[in-house]
């Protein structure tokens, strides 16, 4: 392997020019360090130029005796290095595509799966989970079971916390979602609800999902409201 700046291909980088040597195996006796070949007789070598830099060299090389090159033979091979530096360019182009694409289809590949995983957690989760816009309106759900909701999902979606819910409830929820202003922000609201005749306890807790959407978690904490309540009593009666 010859070094960029050595022999023929050196005096091409150097001087940013053309090379003929119609006599090769002369030049040899005062270039020892360029490729030795004792068939080589006459040898042209010209610049390759990407976008105004030098990126490489094209020759020709004749093995006939009575062979040269001249300035025709340079004017020819220029042009030909004109097309494989529009080639070089094109296949630069063609490689930061497929890479551009190739990063595209990873990010699509990794939002297909952190959604298919988030998907994975919320059906595994025992609770109801809602979306909601800033206004309150209710955008989509997920409940284990349409029995432990409130409200039929035919008369809550679109509808508003105030048009869903009994006006100190919906005003609190609603507070709780103007104090929301980052991903970080977490609101948690505990309150109870008459259903099915008996009364229920509820934890909401309420994040940021988006810059104008809120996620609701549900949680139903009854039994756990009233095993404090009858440790309490027992507390107190002991």
């Amino acid at each position: 392997e010859i070094p960029c700046d050595q022999g023929i291909v050196g005096l091409v980088y150097k001087s940013g020019k053309a090379v003929i040597i119609n006599n090769y195996q002369q030049f040899l006796k005062g270039s020892p360090e360029s490729f030795q070949n004792t068939k080589l007789q006459a040898v042209l070598q010209i610049p390759i130029f990407l976008q105004g830099r030098l990126q490489g060299t094209i020759g020709l090389a004749y093995l006939e005796k009575d062979r040269c090159f001249t300035q025709e033979d340079v004017g020819v091979l220029e042009r030909f290095g004109v097309l494989a530096s529009v080639a070089l360019k094109q296949a630069g182009l063609m490689e930061s595509y497929r890479m551009e694409i190739s990063k595209k289809e990873a990010a699509v590949r990794a939002l297909h799966q952190a959604q298919a995983d988030n998907q994975a957690m919320l059906t595994a989760l025992p609770d109801q989970v809602f979306v909601l816009n800033r206004e309150g309106r209710f955008l989509d759900f997920r409940s284990p079971a349409r029995s432990l909701l409130y409200k039929n999902p035919e008369f809550f979606l679109g509808r508003t916390l105030r048009e869903v819910f009994p006006e100190p409830l919906a005003e609190k929820a609603m507070q709780c979602i103007r104090c929301i202003q980052s991903p970080a922000d977490l609101q948690v609201l505990e309150y109870e609800l008459p259903m099915n005749d008996r009364r229920f306890h509820y934890e909401a807790r309420m994040v940021a999902c988006g810059e104008e959407k809120i996620m609701v978690i549900v949680r139903d904490i009854t039994e756990r409201v009233l095993l404090e309540a009858q440790l309490e009593h027992l507390s107190l009666h002991d």
